[in-house]
C-alpha cells in the first residue's frame, strides 16, 4: 500500500512538470476571431483615426505620448495593410505643419532688412497679420491671385497728444503723428505702399510655395485614405492577430485555463475561463456504501437469535 501511494505521488508530480507553457496555446489561433470587447475597441480606434485624417492631423489611436503605443500596435496588427499609408500620411502632415513657421521666419527677416522699425510700425502685429493671411492663401491655392490689402486709418487722442492709427486687414500696424494735417496723409500712403510691397513679395517666396505644395500633396492622398478606412470600418468581424498585445493577453488567459484543467484531472471546468465545459461532465466521486437494514427471512432469523428466552415453568 505504501509503495502504491509513493508511486501515485511521483506520477502526479511528473504530470505537473510536463504541463505545457501557457504561451504555447497562443499558437493555435488559426481561424479565430476577436471577442466583442476587443472588436469594440478597434472600432473606436478606427473612428478616432478617421476624425484625425478628416482634420488633417497625425494618425491618432488614443495612446499617451509616453506610453508603449499599445493601441497603435494593436490596430496595425489587425490592419497591417494600412501601415505604409498611415506613415506616409503622418510625414505629409508634419511637412504641412512645419511650413507656416518658415513663412513667419521670412517676414521677420524681410521686415528687418527693409527697415520696418518701432515706432512708427508695430512690427510684431504686422508680421502676424501678413503671415497669417499668406498662410491662408497658400492653403487655398490663391498665391497667384493678386490681393490688395484693406487699409484704414483714424485719429486717436491720448496723453501724448493726437496721432493717426494705420490698420491693415483690421490689424493696427502703425501710429503716425497727426500734425500738421498735410503730413499724415503722405505718411499714411507711404506706409501703406511699403506694407503692400512686403506682402506682394511674400506671395512668391519659396516658403509660401512650399506650404502650398505640401498642402496639395496632402489633399491628393486624403480622400483615398478616408475611403480605405471606411472600407475597413464596414467589416463586421476581425481575425485574431498574434502580434496584437490584446490578442496575446487573451491567448495567455485561454492557455492558462487549459493548464489548470490539465494539472487537476478532477476538475473539468474552470468558471470564467472554460465556459464550454459543464459541471455535468465532471466525473462522479465513487459512492460510499451505506449500511442497509436487514429485510425478509434474514431479518426474522436475526431477531430470533438476539431475543432473550423466557424461563420455562
Amino acid at each position: 500500500m505504501l509503495g502504491q501511494r509513493i508511486s501515485a505521488r511521483v506520477l502526479q508530480r511528473a504530470t505537473r512538470l510536463q504541463q505545457p507553457d501557457p504561451l504555447a496555446g497562443a499558437e493555435s489561433t488559426t481561424g479565430r476571431l476577436v471577442g466583442a470587447e476587443h472588436l469594440e475597441n478597434l472600432e473606436a480606434q478606427m473612428d478616432m483615426l478617421r476624425v484625425a485624417i478628416e482634420l488633417e492631423s497625425r494618425s491618432d489611436f488614443g495612446d499617451l505620448q509616453d506610453d508603449d503605443q499599445h493601441n497603435r500596435t494593436s490596430f496595425l496588427a489587425h490592419f497591417a495593410e494600412l501601415d505604409t499609408a498611415l506613415e506616409e500620411w503622418d510625414t505629409m502632415v508634419e511637412r504641412v505643419q512645419a511650413a507656416p513657421g518658415s513663412v513667419w521666419g521670412w517676414f521677420a527677416q524681410a521686415t528687418s532688412e527693409r527697415g520696418f522699425t518701432e515706432p512708427p510700425f508695430a512690427v510684431g502685429p504686422l508680421i502676424d497679420r501678413l503671415a497669417t493671411l499668406t498662410v491662408e492663401r497658400a492653403r487655398h491655392g490663391r498665391l497667384d491671385t493678386p490681393h490688395r490689402l484693406y487699409l484704414q486709418h483714424f485719429k486717436n487722442r491720448s496723453t501724448r497728444g493726437e496721432h493717426v492709427s494705420v490698420c491693415v486687414e483690421g490689424q493696427n500696424v502703425a501710429q503716425l503723428p497727426a500734425e500738421p494735417a498735410a503730413t499724415p496723409q503722405r505718411q499714411i500712403e507711404a506706409a501703406g505702399q511699403r506694407v503692400q510691397a512686403l506682402f506682394d513679395d511674400a506671395q512668391s517666396c519659396k516658403q509660401a510655395e512650399e506650404l502650398a505644395s505640401a498642402r496639395d500633396a496632402l489633399l491628393v492622398v486624403k480622400r483615398p485614405l478616408l475611403d480605405r478606412l471606411a472600407l475597413h470600418a464596414s467589416v463586421e468581424a476581425v481575425a485574431f492577430a498574434a502580434s496584437c498585445p490584446f490578442c496575446q493577453g487573451d491567448a495567455r488567459l485561454a492557455a492558462s485555463a487549459r493548464c489548470r484543467i490539465a494539472r487537476d484531472p478532477g476538475v473539468s471546468s474552470v468558471p470564467g475561463l472554460t465556459p464550454g465545459l459543464d459541471d455535468e461532465q465532471s466525473p462522479a466521486a465513487p459512492a460510499v456504501p451505506r449500511p442497509q437494514p436487514p429485510t425478509g427471512a434474514s431479518a426474522s432469523g436475526s431477531a430470533a437469535r438476539t431475543a432473550p428466552r423466557r424461563p420455562e415453568r
